[in-house]
Formats: structure tokens, C-alpha cells, sequence
């Protein structure tokens, strides 16, 4: 699969280089076939630093991942970023701080990705065979009393955020790797539902997987397939910047020593290139 960061080496997407298609001070263009899909956008400006924004058709606005979080650094006048965060089949726009807006555009995309929106380029497609019911949890405690005909509620004064069970399949080896990849470090997940799969009650949105739950399908207990459980809990939009590569930063802070890398029992290739 290509990567998130296909991108020639100093041709970087978080801004610091040109390469960008022209035609206007901001121009989204789409990527679908990227990995994950994405939209490309092209600033041209004389600001030293410009932060940007995706509106939905609603007017709500968020903002566009970069590197470290930050504003988008900006030389030479120009500059371009990937947002791989951008839902599938829903138009939307982009919008500068200084009030530079982009054409409306929709990434048309077929599958259901999982998106990971730090380390981008560890994405996939799946194959969602059930998806459960939603629950949306209570924090109450309810206490009969002595003598009383009703009960005592107290609450923290807010229903949960739903969970679920997203039920996929993997169909070979590489689909695992890349699955237990995808899943390893337990972060915050964008499951990207395209608009045309009309799921009810279920969309484009963050969760946190729990448990992990595989089983062979069928009575080939040699095969690679495999179907999994994911118990999903939705959760805020994470904070933080999105990496274009996997660095030895970014490993050292998962694997601070040695002997934390050894236990993994993976090499380092494996380690950069979960795919």
C-alpha cells in the first residue's frame, strides 16, 4: 500500500517545501487513492505560518492536523498539508485564519478505513461484517431504602458516549500485520464510514478499541483469515500532530529501552514499516 509519506524525500507534506499544483491561495485537492484517502491543500501566502480548518456543510470547523499540532509553517509563500482525517462522501470546505477559503470538494471513497491520526501511513481498509447495536452507557447508582416505595438515583449528571462491536475480517498474513500494527499502541482511532454505506446511528467518528477478539472461520484451523471482535468506545477528536513516517523519535517513545524494543520481537524494519 502507499504510504502517507509517498511523498520525494524534502518534499515534505507538513508545509516546508512548495510542489504544490497552484491555481489559487488555497487549493484542496483530492487524493482517494492514497493511503489512508486523503485531501491535499496548497497555500500560497505571505504569513510566515497560516492555521486551517475543515467546515462541514453544518459551519462546524475543525482543525487540520499538522506535524506538532501547531500552525502550518509556511516558506518561500507557499506551502502544503494532507488532511487524512477527512470524512468520505460529505462535502466540506477549507478555511484559513486569514480568511482564505477553498472550493467544496467530497472524497469519494468506497471502503470503510481505519485511520490512525498519528501515524497515518498505518491505515487500512477493512471488511466490516456486523456491527452491534450502540449502547450509550449510565453512571447511576440507584438505592431502595428502608420503607420507601421509590428508589434513591444519583448520577454524575451525563449519559456516555455510545460503545459498540465492529466486527471485520482479515483474510490473509499481511492483513493481520497490518491490523496488529494498526492496534498495537492502543491510541485513538478514526473509523471513516463512507456516507454512501448509510449506516444508522453509525458514521464517521474517534474510537478506542478494547479487547481484541479473533476466532478462524469455519472448521480450517490452518488457515491465515481470521474475524475479529472490536469493542469500540467513541471518544473526542485526540489531540497532538500527525507524523508523515514513523521516526526513531516516536519509536524511542514507545520503546524507551533495549530491552523494551527485544520484547516486542520485531526488527526495526518491522518496526518502520508495519505494512
Amino acid at each position: 500500500m502507499a504510504g502517507f509519506g509517498d511523498a520525494p524525500f524534502g518534499d515534505s507534506p507538513f508545509g516546508d517545501g512548495s510542489g504544490g499544483p497552484g491555481g489559487g491561495p488555497l487549493q484542496a485537492t483530492l487524493e482517494p487513492d492514497a493511503t489512508p484517502p486523503r485531501v491535499r491543500l496548497d497555500i500560497t501566502t505571505s504569513a510566515a505560518s497560516v492555521t486551517l480548518w475543515r467546515v462541514a456543510q453544518d459551519g462546524t470547523k475543525t482543525l487540520v492536523r499538522t506535524s506538532d499540532g501547531g500552525p502550518l509553517p509556511v516558506s518561500g509563500g507557499t506551502a502544503f498539508i494532507y488532511d487524512p482525517e477527512a470524512p468520505y462522501g460529505v462535502p466540506v470546505s477549507y478555511v484559513t485564519d486569514a480568511g482564505m477559503r477553498s472550493d467544496t470538494v467530497v472524497l469519494d471513497v468506497p471502503d470503510v478505513w481505519l485511520v490512525d491520526p498519528f501515524v497515518p501511513s498505518r491505515s487500512m481498509p477493512i471488511r466490516v461484517s456486523a456491527v452491534s447495536d450502540r449502547t450509550a452507557p449510565a453512571n447511576l447508582s440507584v438505592r431502595y431504602p428502608l420503607g420507601r416505595q421509590f428508589p434513591i438515583v444519583a448520577s454524575d449528571g451525563r449519559r456516555k458516549a455510545a460503545t459498540y462491536t465492529l466486527t471485520l475480517f482479515t483474510a490473509d498474513a499481511g492483513e493481520l500485520a497490518a491490523l496488529t500494527a494498526l492496534l498495537d499502541d492502543l491510541s485513538p482511532l478514526l473509523l471513516n464510514v463512507p456516507a454512501s454505506r448509510g449506516w444508522v446511528g453509525h458514521g464517521t467518528e474517534y474510537v478506542a478499541v478494547g479487547d481484541l477478539t479473533g476466532s478462524i472461520p469455519g472448521v480450517r484451523v490452518n488457515s491465515s483469515a481470521r474475524t475479529w471482535s472490536l469493542p469500540c468506545s467513541v471518544v473526542d477528536r485526540p489531540a497532538g500532530g500527525s507524523q508523515a513516517f514513523v521516526t526513531y523519535g516516536y519509536l524511542a517513545s514507545l520503546y524507551p529501552t533495549y530491552g523494551d524494543w527485544k520484547a516486542t520481537g520485531k526488527t526495526y524494519g518491522q518496526l518502520f514499516d508495519p505494512e
